[in-house]
């Protein structure tokens, strides 16, 4: 009985166990997954965006890496056979040639226009010697015979670099010969061509010969003719054909606003916002006065933004008062720079606009009259001169008020008297303590620095002479001149040369606050980058606030079980009474 009752057991044992396993099941099922469904999806969108994101960029690259190695060249001119040769002598043509810039024959190491050359004449090869391949070549050469003039550029792979990259604006359209929509817009853009002749640069690239370079050069699923603005190699902005308007004015009107879009170049409308512009001491200020979206507006505001090494801001006005409050009796078209304090008047540029002479002009005045020394600077202000003379003070507005006005009267004395042109600037204490501690500087007081070996030294090499002129000994701007005179003349006393690395690392730079620069950094991106960059923070900060909600909310209720899993368990229960009732019976 005691075995019955022990194997009854068992069997009992085992039939309970089984029900609580069946029971523990779904539990632990449950407990597999470590990442909630919300996160799962989230992970998933992400790792789409940046998988398409990586595409993107990826086949932006290889448009470039693939640029066709025929460069729109002509075959027959490749192989250097006529039109009309045989099979057999553009066979053999290749056969002489390949074996002439073969890799046995030139090292393309030392020489890599030799591997250019032996790639195109095995492109070239590849498609004359095939018959169906042949005629469609000489077919769409007869098409391209009928092709499209123009004066403006033409742009191929082999000049695109050395004119278009790094050489300013350019307005780019890319087209084929054949094309009826290509040959209705030749005539609008000849006179486009015309009016900007002198500008920017405006040239064309011929999709048929230059597939690589023309397909690179024009957004996807887009059509010839296509027309945009670039700056180098980066887009600025696109002709859109149902969107903007497609007339020679409405063309340049997009020029005008793709280069003041690049330039950040401000339209001024209010006399509140010409006095704004025009108290930004820190930087040049150009303002151009004229008709809007005009040639000459365009020119301006691409000699300003183009120039090379320089920090200019700028700005354009149609508006006539704003004018005749900017420079009395000017007559536009004008271009107004202001390197001085606000108050000064400009310096003026006014009539014919031709790119050389505006260029020239504000190449000549592209530094402030009087730029704050800082380690950004230093090269601006002590790079340009043998001598240079700092006013320190404790506050921007001291310096504006007297040491500046004293200074530059000072220096125009000392070069009329002695002909030796002196840089000025001014120091301010409040950050450039340790400079001005460097040298022996307080406030009130003035610095004149010396460089005998600035010429062909980069800023912080070599070493200086500082001369420091006390407030009490320069009271005027006569008394000012007369020390610097004597400093450059040999007769103060001779201090001891120090190291210009040195202080130029005790000058602090002046920094801008850091959600400027973040707000200027994102300005600079493309479109396309901003958009995946938005997008990649957002699906970031939902997945880091899932665990966050998780946590605060608590653990999730169980899910209300079902009928049938409720009669099954009730059937599970009935079971097990009935076995131990059994077990027990048999005990």
């Amino acid at each position: 009985m005691a075995g019955e009752g022990e194997s009854s057991k068992g069997k009992g044992g085992e039939k309970v166990s089984k029900v609580k396993m069946a029971k523990k099941a779904p539990e632990e099922k449950n407990t597999d997954f470590i990442f909630s469904r919300g996160q799962v999806i989230a992970i998933a969108v992400v790792a789409v965006l940046l998988f398409g994101a990586r595409v993107f960029f990826e086949e932006k690259r290889g448009k470039t890496a693939t640029e066709d190695v025929l460069d729109g060249q002509n075959l027959y001119e490749i192989l250097e056979v006529p039109k009309d040769a045989s099979d057999r002598d553009v066979k053999k043509a290749y056969r002489s040639l390949a074996v002439k810039w073969h890799p046995d024959k030139i090292d393309w190491v030392k020489e890599p226009e030799a591997k250019l050359k032996f790639e195109r004449i095995t492109k070239a090869y590849e498609i004359l010697s095939d018959s169906m391949k042949r005629k469609i070549y000489d077919k769409e050469q007869t098409l391209m015979e009928k092709s499209i003039t123009s004066n403006t550029v033409a742009i191929t792979t082999a000049n695109y670099h050395e004119l278009v990259k790094g050489k300013g604006i350019w307005l780019i359209q890319v087209y084929v010969d054949w094309s009826d929509r290509c040959q209705y817009f030749s005539a609008m853009w000849e006179e486009v061509g015309n009016r900007l002749h002198g500008t920017i640069g405006v040239g064309r690239v011929n999709l048929g010969r230059d597939k690589g370079l023309g397909t690179r050069l024009m957004a996807r699923k887009e059509s010839t003719p296509s027309v945009a603005v670039w700056d180098g190699e980066e887009e600025v902005r696109r002709l859109r054909w149902e969107f903007h308007d497609v007339s020679v004015e409405g063309i340049i009107k997009l020029v005008a606003q793709a280069i003041a879009e690049r330039y950040r170049a401000v339209t001024i409308t209010e006399p509140k916002q010409l006095e704004a512009f025009v108290q930004q001491d820190s930087r040049v200020r150009v303002l151009f006065i004229g008709k809007a979206s005009s040639r000459e507006q365009i020119l301006c505001t691409a000699a300003a933004g183009g120039l090379e090494s320089a920090n200019l801001a700028i700005a354009t006005t149609s508006k006539m008062s704003i004018g005749s409050l900017a420079l009395p009796g000017m007559k536009p078209p004008a271009l107004l720079v202001y390197r001085g304090v606000f108050g000064e008047p400009p310096t003026a540029y006014s009539g014919k606009m031709e790119m050389e002479a505006v260029r020239a002009f504000l190449e000549e005045n592209k530094r402030l009259v009087f730029p704050m020394l800082h380690r950004n600077t230093f090269h601006t202000v002590c790079g340009t001169q043998m001598w240079s003379a700092v006013a320190v003070g404790s506050e921007e507005a001291e310096l504006k008020l007297s040491a500046k006005q004293m200074l530059l009267k000072a220096a125009e004395k000392v070069e009329s008297d002695v002909g030796t042109r002196v840089a000025v600037g001014g120091m301010l204490l409040g950050a450039q303590t340790a400079a001005a501690s460097f040298v022996g500087a307080t406030a009130g007081d003035f610095l004149v620095i010396g460089r005998p070996d600035h010429m062909g030294k980069e800023v912080g090499e070599g070493r200086f002479r500082s001369f420091v002129v006390k407030a009490a000994e320069a009271r005027d701007p006569v008394a000012l001149a007369s020390k610097v005179k004597g400093i450059l003349m040999g007769s103060a006393p001779p201090p001891a040369e120090e190291r210009e690395e040195a202080f130029v690392r005790a000058l602090q730079p002046q920094t801008e606050p850091l959600l400027t620069r973040i707000a200027e950094t994102l300005d600079n991106l493309s479109v396309q980058a901003q958009i995946l960059l938005y997008l990649a923070l957002i699906l970031i900060g939902l997945m880091l606030l899932c665990p966050l909600l998780k946590a605060i909310m608590g653990p999730r209720p169980p899910p209300p079980m079902e009928e049938e899993e409720a009669e099954e368990e009730e059937e599970d229960e009935e079971e097990e009474e009935e076995d131990i009732v059994v077990v027990k019976k048999r005990k």
